[in-house]
């Protein structure tokens, strides 16, 4: 069954060989650039019926947080139209810190309820 890892900065598909071994295959979906999209992807992901990703990153975006850009954010991968295509992520929430009320860092995954509306 393939698994899905995060890394410091990247999220990684592992899924079995086609063949009968042992083997893994490794497939790096997004590599967060830091900053404007993110980074260091925290907790699971969670998948939609349309095989869109999403996660939180703990770190960056929002430029108000101590240190800077570590406020995190909320993200959404969109799986290529075309195999052999980059996912497209997609920023749907930057958190703006305690300033504004509104935390900041997310260290956990998402949740998804049966209508599709998310909790960090």
């Amino acid at each position: 069954m393939p698994k899905l890892v995060l890394g410091a900065s990247l999220i990684i598909l592992l899924a079995p060989a086609t063949h009968a071994s042992a083997e893994w295959n490794e497939k790096v979906l997004y590599s967060f650039q830091g900053g404007s999209d993110g980074q260091v992807p925290a907790g699971r992901v969670i998948f939609d019926k349309a095989g869109n990703l999403y996660g939180a990153t703990a770190q960056g975006r929002a430029d108000n947080c101590a240190p800077v850009a570590n406020c995190g954010t909320v993200f959404e991968l969109s799986p290529p139209a075309k195999q052999g295509v980059s996912w497209t992520e997609t920023q749907l929430y930057i958190f703006e810190g305690k300033a504004y009320n509104d935390g900041d860092s997310p260290s956990s995954g998402l949740l998804m309820d049966k209508a599709a509306t998310f909790t960090a």
